[in-house]
């Protein structure tokens, strides 16, 4: 298995095939290739077919779908697939929900054997949306706690999915027969997956959540629109407002950007562009920036949440930071709107040759230039995946006892190896701000 898939489900109402076909627009318009597979009847196979000629959108029949009920619990019969096994990761999604952008970062962040959903709500909220009734009928004195969405859904292709996967459908059926469901299927996705330890409610939280004002919505890769369930035409005025002010949003924001400069890098380019704000001690508007940044990379992504809390803490103790490679961008950003008064320096790259002073709190330059210059960093972040070791080796000569170093991308097993060797050769210590899957933080003994 190496493939990923998305797939989602069209039933029992004909007007929903509107909604899905918005929602499947959205997606191939920001230039995704994963497989896309939709769940439905042979009816609704054709009318979605003749509304979208040419794409290429996989089907998984079945015509005997009837009841609302049977519609919102169909999405546990993906492992039913009979090319299921050509996946590694897939993610459900509701059909009334708008992509913005690339959704390739979902898939990335499915590590763990859990699946990952957007927390919302409290599981003992009186309204039952996240299985009140549930939870206090297996224990009266349950603990409340954070309720998730079943919006979206992401997991990997093993044994363990597809046994929570019937447990939760067992559970649903035998409910559906002896009592009158009121939610659908949320609330036993909510009892099973969070009695068994087999969700994640963080991670998507960055990439997928329901009905954000559209000027919170920049960062994220979709927005759901919520509620209102069997009133398609709701949802369908629900995505046109959305839509029609968010790309109003992104319009204005690449349109109005004011004046001095900073420096970012591409995925897609080794030349840097610039980016103008107002002075040094400005701040800088993030939407602005990342819609600037689209122009000519739109698949840029800076989500990690955990990452913007450690730039923001580093930011506030340092009064120098050093960025060695990788994105500089938001980050960049992020530290100068945090401490107004912080000296950065940015290597651009590893073989970069340009040294640039571009005001009184910000320069680009080389790592050669600080090394030689004998320059010293409160934090130096390194973000470097192919010269790993002589990046290494340069944020150590940059620092000084107590220094914080920042490794990003140990995720990769080889950078996590290179990076270990030198943490145990020079007896690092741990950092002062939290570990993650993807970073490590370290401080000069």
């Amino acid at each position: 298995m190496s493939s990923y898939l998305f797939y989602t489900s069209c039933f029992h109402q004909k007007q929903y095939v509107d909604i899905l076909v918005n929602m499947l627009n959205s997606y191939y318009a920001t230039g995704a290739t994963i497989d896309f597979l939709v769940y439905t009847t042979t009816e609704f196979r054709t009318a979605i077919e003749e509304k979208m000629p040419g794409k290429p959108i996989l089907f998984f029949e079945k015509n005997f779908v009837k009841t609302m009920n049977q519609a919102r619990i169909s999405k546990v019969d993906i492992f039913d697939y009979i090319e299921i096994t050509k996946y590694e990761k897939i993610i459900y999604i509701d059909a009334d929900t708008m992509f913005l952008r690339n959704p390739q970062p979902m898939f990335d962040a499915i590590v763990d054997d859990v699946v990952y959903a957007s927390g919302e709500g409290n599981i003992l909220c009186e309204a039952n949306y996240w299985g009140r009734s549930l939870f206090l009928k297996t224990d009266p004195n349950y603990a409340d706690q954070e309720g998730i969405s079943v919006s979206c859904l992401g997991f990997k292709n093993i044994p363990e999915i597809k046994k929570t996967f019937s447990k939760i459908k067992q559970s649903f059926y035998l409910d559906m027969y002896q009592n009158k469901l009121t939610f659908y299927d949320q609330p036993f996705f909510n009892m099973v997956l969070i009695t068994s330890n087999m969700v994640n409610k963080t991670e998507f939280k960055n990439y997928v959540l329901s009905r954000p004002a559209p000027e919170n919505a920049t960062n994220l890769v979709a927005v759901h629109f919520a509620g209102c369930p069997g009133h398609a035409q709701i949802k369908l005025d629900l995505f046109a407002e959305f839509k029609s002010k968010y790309e109003a949003l992104v319009k204005a924001s690449a349109n109005d950007l004011p004046t001095a400069v900073l420096p970012l890098t591409n995925d897609n380019d080794d030349e840097p562009i610039t980016y103008t704000i107002d002075t040094p001690q400005s701040v800088i508007n993030e939407a602005n920036l990342l819609a600037f940044i689209r122009q000519s990379n739109p698949h840029y992504t800076f989500d990690d949440r955990t990452k913007r809390i450690n730039i923001e803490s580093a930011s506030k103790s340092s009064a120098s930071l050093c960025f060695l490679c990788g994105d500089t961008a938001i980050p960049s950003a992020i530290a100068l709107n945090t401490n107004p008064s912080i000296q950065i320096a940015i290597v651009e790259h590893v073989s970069n040759n340009n040294n640039q002073t571009i005001n009184n709190q910000l320069e680009i330059t080389t790592i050669e230039t600080l090394i030689a210059q004998g320059r010293k960093f409160d934090t130096i972040i390194c973000d470097e995946r192919d010269q790993v070791d002589k990046v290494v080796i340069s944020a150590l000569r940059l620092s000084s006892p107590a220094s914080t170093i920042i490794m990003n991308g140990i995720e990769d097993p080889r950078i996590a190896e290179i990076w270990q060797k030198y943490v145990a050769m020079f007896g690092l210590m741990p950092g002062p701000f939290p570990d993650t899957e993807t970073q490590s933080v370290k401080t000069i003994p």
